[in-house]
C-alpha cells in the first residue's frame, strides 16, 4: 500500500496501456463502511472530467453494505480515465460472524447469534456461508430419487422425506432436470401418499436418461449433520455450523454471510453513458442469491432468469476490468449487459460462483446490436454452480464483435461456452464471435445433462471457433459433449479444436445448417460414464452415443429432399421440422477411438442398448444431407475399416467404411492410423508420414492455449483445483 507500491502498479497498468501518461489526481480511500461513496463525491468536488483520476482502495476490506454506481458524471470525459485501482483490498458484500460456542451435546455443531447488522429476513442472504474461501452449504439430505412427478408435486419413496420440518417455509427441495437444478418449497406432505406439493409448481418433469429424477432437501436443520453444513435458524437468530470434533470455528479464518446482491454498476442511461473507467487489481466477494427466483422455481437454461451480477456494466462504453478477482458469489461475476461497447475483461480470476462467469449481452428482443466489440482474454474462471448449477463459463446471448480467447474454464456443473441466444435459422444480432486458444476442461462434473465445453445456438454469421482444447466433459445422463452445435446453428466454423476424454460425442449437432467442422482432432471421445463428484453410479458402460454425432429429425428418402423437393411438412420450408434439413461439412479432420468394438449394454431413452459408432445420427436417414471428406478415421481395440462403426441411428445399424464410402460419403478419406507422436500423453504432432498430412490436415499449435503471461501459472494452488499445469501439460499445451 505504499507510494511506491501503487507508482509500480500504475507503470504496469500504463505499460499495458489501460491509463494515460498524465500524472493522476488521486484519492485515497482507507477501509471500513461502505467508503467508496465518500470518494465519489470528492470525484465529483474536482469538477470538470478533463483529467485521469485514481481512486485507490488502500488495503483492507472494504465492506459495501449496497452497490456502488459509477455514472457518467464519475467518469473521464475524452482520453481520460477514472480509476478504481486496489492496493490489496477486498470489496466484501459480507458480514463477519464471530463469536462462536459450542451447542451442549454436540461435539459438532456450533452456534453464533446472527450479526446485529445483517438482515437475513430474505431467503437469499440465508443460503450462503463461507469459512475463508470456502463455501459451505446448507444442511442438506443426501441425493433422493422420486417415484413420479408433475408440474406440481413430486412422489417419494418411502422413507425419504419426514412428515415435517422445522420452519418448513424455509425448508428447499432442488429439483433435477436435464440442464437444471431449480428450486422449489413445500407446500404440503401428505404424508400417507408420500406426495409433495410444490410452492411455485412449474417443474419440468425429466426423462430418467436427464434428470434421473433425482432431488435433495437443502436448508432443513434436521440434516446439519456434516463437516461443511451450516443452517441460519431465522426463529431463533442464530447461525449453526457443523465442524470437525477438533475443530473450533473461532480460530483461523473468518467466517461469512452475504446481506448484499451487487458490488459494482459501471452504468449510465439512454443520453449519458459511462466512459472511459478502469477497474483494477480489487477483490470483490460474498454476493447474496436472488431470493424471488428460489421461490419462484425458476429454472432458465445457464441461470438467465438472473437479473444481477457482482460486478455489472449498462450503457457503458470503453471500459477494462482487469486484474480483479470475483469470488463467493452468489450469481454470476461479472455481465455486460444493455448498451456496452468497447468492454476488455482480461487478467482476472474468477471462482466459487454461484451461477456463472461472464455474461454477455441479455435475453430481450432487440432491433440492433446493443452489445459490440468485447473482449475477453487470459481469465482464469473456475468453480461454479454452488447455488444455480447451470450457471455457464462464459455465456454470449445477443452481441457481436465479441473475441473469447486464451481463457481457463474448469469445474463447472454446466457449459463451458455458450453462443447464441436464438432457437431457429432467423436472423439475430450475434455475429462474428470469436471462441479461440481457451483451454476448457472438467466441465459437468456428473451433475447436469444436455451440455459442452464450447455450445451454440443460433445464425450466428462470420462466427468462428478454432484452437481450443476440451477435455473431461461428464453429464449425468445424456449429453457430455466436446463441441456442440444446437437448435438453429448456422454458419458457424470449428476448426483446429481438440476433444478429448468426452462421455459422448466430440462433436455433436442437435440440428443446423451451413456450417464447417475442419481440421479437428478428436481423440478418446464417447469414453461413457467415469465416476464424478456429481454421479458415483455408472450409467452409461463403455459408451454414450457416437464420436462425431447428429440429432438430426428422420425423413422419408424417397419423398422428402431437402434439395430438389422442399415442401411443407418435409425440409427447409418455413415453418417445417427444420432439423430435417440439417446438415454441415466434415472435412480434414482427425477421428481417432480407442475402444470402439464395446457395446454399451445399458438402454438408451429409446430403451435399446448402444452399439459403438463413429459417425452416427439419432434417425434413419438423418446424415443424408452432411457432406464427409478428406478425413482419417482410426481405432484401436479390434475394430477395422469393415466393422459396421458409419452411419448409423439409435434404429438400425450401422455400415462398413467402404459401404459408407459407396454412398458418397469421404470418398477420399482413409481410415488409417494418423502416427501421432504419442497422443496419450497429450502430443498430437504428426509423423512427417501421416496419412492425415497426406489428405492436407494442418498441424494443430497447442503451445499457446489457456491463459498467458502471468496467469498461466496462478492456477496450481488450492483455490483453483489441484493440477491445471499438470493437466494442461498432459494434453500437450505446455512442457
Amino acid at each position: 500500500g505504499t507510494p511506491s507500491a501503487r507508482r509500480m502498479l500504475r507503470i504496469g497498468l500504463l505499460l499495458l496501456g489501460w491509463l494515460a501518461p498524465a500524472v493522476p489526481f488521486e484519492i485515497e480511500i482507507p477501509p471500513g463502511i461502505d467508503t467508496l461513496a465518500q470518494a465519489l463525491e470528492k470525484r465529483r468536488v474536482i469538477g470538470g472530467q478533463d483529467a485521469d483520476v485514481d481512486i485507490i482502495l488502500q488495503p483492507g476490506i472494504h465492506r459495501w453494505t449496497q452497490p456502488v454506481s459509477l455514472a457518467a458524471e464519475d467518469a473521464g470525459l475524452n482520453a481520460y480515465r477514472t480509476t478504481l485501482l486496489g492496493v490489496n483490498a477486498t470489496v466484501s458484500g459480507g458480514v463477519v460472524v464471530r463469536e462462536w460456542s459450542r451447542v451442549n451435546g454436540s461435539s459438532h455443531v456450533w452456534r453464533a447469534e446472527i450479526p446485529a447488522d445483517a438482515d437475513l429476513s430474505d431467503l437469499g442472504t440465508r443460503m450462503q456461508l463461507w469459512r475463508g474461501l470456502r463455501r459451505y452449504v446448507p444442511a442438506r439430505s443426501p441425493e433422493l430419487y422420486y417415484e413420479e412427478c408433475s408440474k406440481q408435486q413430486i412422489v417419494y419413496r418411502q422413507g425419504d422425506v419426514l412428515p415435517e420440518y422445522y420452519d418448513q417455509d424455509s425448508v428447499l427441495l432442488v429439483l433435477y432436470n436435464r440442464w437444471t437444478a431449480t428450486f422449489n418449497g413445500i407446500a404440503s406432505n401428505n404424508v400417507q401418499n408420500r406426495t409433495i406439493n410444490l410452492t411455485a409448481g412449474g417443474f419440468t418433469p425429466s426423462d430418467p436418461d436427464g434428470g434421473g429424477s433425482r432431488y435433495y432437501i437443502s436448508n432443513a436443520r434436521e440434516y446439519l449433520d456434516e463437516e461443511g453444513e451450516f443452517y441460519i435458524d431465522l426463529p431463533d437468530k442464530a447461525i449453526y455450523i457443523y465442524c470437525d470434533a477438533s475443530d473450533n470455528p473461532n480460530s483461523g479464518e473468518d467466517i461469512v454471510i452475504s446481506t448484499n446482491l451487487e458490488l459494482l454498476h459501471i452504468e449510465g442511461n439512454a443520453t449519458a453513458p459511462v466512459r472511459n473507467v478502469v477497474v483494477a487489481n480489487v477483490t470483490f466477494a460474498h454476493t447474496g442469491v436472488e431470493s424471488s427466483f428460489v421461490r419462484s422455481g425458476a429454472d432458465g437454461q445457464s441461470a438467465m432468469h438472473l437479473t444481477t451480477a457482482v460486478v455489472t456494466l449498462r450503457y457503458a462504453e470503453n471500459v477494462t476490468v482487469t486484474g480483479c478477482t470475483i469470488r463467493n458469489t452468489g450469481g454470476y461475476a461479472l455481465w455486460s449487459s444493455q448498451e456496452t461497447h468497447d468492454i476488455e475483461v482480461s487478467r482476472n480470476s474468477m471462482f466459487d460462483m454461484g451461477a456463472g462467469g461472464i455474461r454477455i449481452g441479455r435475453d430481450a428482443v432487440i432491433t440492433e446490436p446493443e452489445v459490440t466489440r468485447v473482449h475477453v482474454s487470459d481469465n482464469v474462471l473456475s468453480t461454479a454452480g454452488g447455488v444455480w448449477q447451470m450457471g455457464a463459463g462464459i455465456i454470449v446471448q445477443r452481441a457481436s464483435d465479441v473475441l473469447i480467447e486464451h481463457n481457463s474454464i474448469q469445474h463447472f456443473r454446466y457449459t463451458g461456452i455458450s453462443v447464441g441466444w436464438t432457437w431457429g435459422y432467423i436472423p439475430t444480432h450475434v455475429a462474428n464471435v470469436t471462441v479461440r486458444y481457451n483451454y476448457i476442461h472438467d466441465i459437468g462434473m456428473g451433475y447436469l445433462s444436455d451440455m459442452g465445453c464450447v455450445y451454440t445456438l443460433g445464425y450466428m454469421p462470420g462466427s468462428i471457433v478454432h484452437n481450443n482444447i476440451c477435455t473431461d466433459v461428464q453429464s449425468y445422463g445424456y449429453g457430455g459433449w466436446g463441441y456442440y452445435t444446437d437448435e438453429g446453428t448456422r454458419a458457424a466454423v470449428f476448426t483446429n479444436n481438440i476433444a478429448l476424454r468426452t462421455k459422448c460425442a466430440g462433436q455433436f449437432q442437435h440440428y443446423g445448417t451451413d456450417n464447417l467442422i475442419a481440421n479437428n482432432i478428436y481423440y478418446d471421445v464417447n469414453v461413457g460414464d467415469r465416476p464424478t463428484p456429481g454421479r458415483q453410479e455408472i450409467i452409461m458402460d463403455g459408451h454414450c452415443d457416437g464420436v462425431i454425432r447428429t440429432g438430426t429429425s428422420g425423413r422419408d428418402i424417397d419423398t422428402c429432399s431437402p434439395d430438389t423437393d422442399p415442401h411443407e411438412g418435409c425440409c427447409c420450408y418455413e415453418g417445417c421440422d427444420m432439423a430435417k434439413c440439417s446438415s454441415f461439412t466434415f472435412l480434414r479432420n482427425i477421428v481417432y477411438e480407442l475402444n470402439a468394438t464395446r457395446t454399451r449394454h445399458s438402454a438408451n431413452t429409446y430403451g435399446s442398448p448402444v452399439t459403438p459408432a463413429l459417425v452416427s445420427s439419432t434417425w434413419e436417414h438423418g446424415l443424408d444431407n452432411f457432406t464427409f471428406n478428406e478425413n482419417v478415421y482410426f481405432t484401436e481395440g479390434g475394430a477395422t475399416a469393415a466393422t459396421p462403426l458409419f452411419n448409423s441411428s439409435d434404429r438400425t445399424p450401422g455400415e462398413s467404411f467402404a459401404s459408407w464410402q459407396s454412398n458418397g460419403k469421404d470418398v477420399s478419406s482413409v481410415f488409417a492410423d494418423p502416427l501421432f507422436a504419442d497422443a496419450a500423453h497429450g502430443n498430437f504432432s504428426l509423423d512427417p508420414a501421416s496419412p492425415a498430412l497426406l489428405a492436407g490436415f494442418k498441424p494443430i499449435d497447442t503451445s499457446t492455449v489457456g491463459p498467458r503471461g502471468s496467469m498461466r501459472g496462478q492456477l496450481n494452488d488450492q483455490i483453483h483445483g489441484e493440477g491445471w499445469v499438470a493437466s494442461l501439460r498432459s494434453v500437450g499445451a505446455i512442457v
